[in-house]
């Protein structure tokens, strides 16, 4: 148990958010009273107080007033009223990754990590124990449609957690088995801008797997193999390169369908279809096929769940169509904003519609990641047919000169590439609806609220 009595209360600041808001979900499962404050409506936060989560709309020191102990995240800064409050009244205060830590304690625990792709194969891993009868627990960034929430209390001996690097908390973690789809530059404010910093990080988190532990590890990525020489566990390895334990061979793109084959050393090569789009994707399927082949599921219980799984909330989502001149445009949201992310998104919408118009709405994502990675949002840029660079979401973070969509606008034009520069979002659909022709794919881009355009896009255009 987290405390000696179930009577107590435990509050969670930004509970709204995705880590947060799981954590809080998996108390109240657990029978905890649990309490929380944020300043931002969402669906989490309905389903929280749907399932018994008391939620405040601001932040204020009265709300901890009966909390027992306060769990907070990366995001809470420490001027917050509530974290200083806690404080003041010696209260029990741990982050978000450390309760997260103890839940897990119970379980045999899998872990997913990696700069991109972590949401996606963590969701899967959980979709395809789920079918396979496992009933496993999880707490993952995106919204598993199996169980409609981002965390679940299962039966099952296993839980599921996404593993996160970006404020180094995936070092409260301990793992049986660990996914690490990818190591990359982002967020590296945390590592003082420091690459070899970050691989550190990733070589501990590696070798805290406890006794007989496993890693499962894309050999494809340059920096994964910096780190392997370092590691003390047993590995396997997968990707597409000749090196790799599991290979992904023979990938044809058909729409939205992935078909590929896995080539395994000392198994039978795997034949699997997949109903999402793009080779990154397969090599999330294969990290997950690795996971279940080890913990006893059969071939088949693999591929099956792998085919069910219907892919997770802002990953490549699709929300309709809407009526142009002429025919339709189809509306996707995609949560990726990182370039390697976008380049993957672009690649993905070429294989599945070749001979159709890209036209995304990017909303870059913190003006430090917009610094450090101007260059190569600049070059992925380029790719698309036609370019609306919304204003940075700046996720509390002050301006940077010269790290805005404005900047990025100038540098495109400097290229031949020409972009629209939205100034505000009040009236973006009409300006979306201006330049829409028929076949159109349009997604709305980024990690912010920009999602939340390509939903109304598709409502106020039936109403």
């Amino acid at each position: 148990m987290l405390v000696t009595s179930q009577d107590k209360t435990i509050h969670c600041l930004g509970i709204g958010g995705a880590g947060v808001g799981a954590i809080a979900e998996l108390l109240l499962r657990q029978g905890y009273k649990v309490s929380g404050s944020d300043v931002s409506s969402s669906k989490l936060l309905n389903h929280l107080v749907q399932i018994g989560a008391k939620v405040y709309p601001e932040h204020n020191a009265s709300n901890i007033e009966n909390a027992d102990i306060v769990v907070y995240s990366t995001a809470i800064t420490d001027d917050n009223p509530e974290l200083k409050a806690a404080y003041e009244k010696k209260l029990e205060v741990c982050h978000r990754a450390e309760m997260l830590a103890r839940i897990m304690k119970p379980f045999k625990k899998i872990t997913v990590a990696g700069t991109h792709g972590k949401t996606t194969t963590s969701s899967m891993m959980a979709n395809l124990l789920l079918a396979a009868g496992i009933d496993p627990s999880f707490a993952i960034g995106g919204w598993v449609q199996a169980t409609q929430s981002n965390s679940y209390l299962g039966k099952g001996e296993w839980f599921v957690a996404e593993a996160d690097e970006s404020d180094a908390s995936f070092l409260y973690l301990e793992s049986d088995i660990a996914i690490v789809t990818n190591i990359d530059e982002d967020h590296m404010q945390t590592y003082d801008h420091d690459v070899q910093k970050l691989l550190i990080a990733f070589e501990k988190f590696l070798n805290k797997l406890l006794p007989n532990g496993l890693a499962v590890l894309c050999i494809d990525d340059d920096n994964i193999k910096t780190i392997i020489p370092h590691l003390k566990n047993n590995i396997i390895t997968y990707g597409q390169t000749d090196l790799a334990d599991w290979q992904l061979t023979h990938f044809v793109q058909e729409g939205m369908t992935s078909y590929f084959a896995i080539k395994r050393k000392n198994l039978p090569t795997l034949r699997v279809s997949l109903q999402m789009p793009g080779v990154h994707n397969a090599l999330n399927a294969i990290a997950t096929a690795i996971v279940a082949h080890e913990l006893g599921l059969s071939d088949e219980q693999i591929t099956v769940g792998l085919t069910a799984f219907a892919g997770v909330g802002r990953r490549f989502q699709m929300h309709g169509e809407v009526t142009v001149e002429g025919g339709m445009a189809l509306i996707l949201e995609d949560y990726g904003h990182h370039p390697r992310e976008v380049a993957a998104i672009i690649s993905a919408v070429r294989a599945c519609w070749p001979d159709r118009r890209l036209f995304m709405i990017f909303q870059p994502h913190r003006y430090s990641r917009t610094r450090d990675l101007f260059h190569e949002f600049v070059d992925v840029l380029q790719k698309v047919d036609v370019l609306f660079l919304t204003p940075v979401y700046a996720a509390t973070e002050p301006p940077i000169e010269g790290a805005d969509s404005a900047a990025i606008a100038t540098a495109l034009l400097g290229k031949g590439q020409s972009s629209v520069l939205v100034q505000s979002l009040e009236n973006l659909h009409l300006m979306i609806k201006e330049q829409l022709c028929a076949g159109d794919i349009v997604i709305f881009q980024g990690a912010g609220n920009i999602g939340h355009y390509a939903k109304s896009l598709v409502l106020w255009e039936s109403s």
